[in-house]
């Protein structure tokens, strides 16, 4: 947030963009795991990781510290490129899984059942 406040102070409109960008596609991120998990699908997985997003930012704003010139925005682009990616392929690796069975044992219920429904199974009964 503090980036793109700091490009927005500075009246830079296409690098607060692109900062916005990476922002909203670093919250983008999470989300799709979690919506594939809650589906019991698999939303594991992509190029960029939280930690390599704030790593890079990290080293840009450092580089920007001293001074090497555009060092920070080469970092904002490409932690919202890699993002863009990442969540393509979270997507991607989610819709592959999408007729796979839960393993036995899974530890969300409530998307076995959603899962059973769509597939039009009858419900599992519990166990006694």
């Amino acid at each position: 947030v503090a980036v793109v406040l700091w490009y927005a102070r500075h009246d830079n409109p296409a690098w607060t963009a692109v900062a916005a960008a990476a922002l909203v596609v670093g919250q983008i991120i999470p989300y799709a795991r979690a919506r594939a998990d809650s589906l019991g699908l698999d939303g594991t997985g992509g190029l960029a990781g939280r930690a390599d997003r704030i790593a890079l930012v990290c080293v840009g704003l450092v580089l920007a510290g001293l001074k090497v010139p555009w060092a920070l925005e080469a970092a904002v682009a490409v932690t919202a490129a890699l993002g863009a990616v990442t969540v393509t392929q979270r997507l991607a690796r989610a819709w592959r899984t999408q007729g796979r069975a839960l393993p036995a044992g899974s530890p969300d219920p409530i998307a076995a059942r959603v899962l059973r429904r769509r597939r039009g199974a009858p419900p599992a009964r519990p166990e006694t």
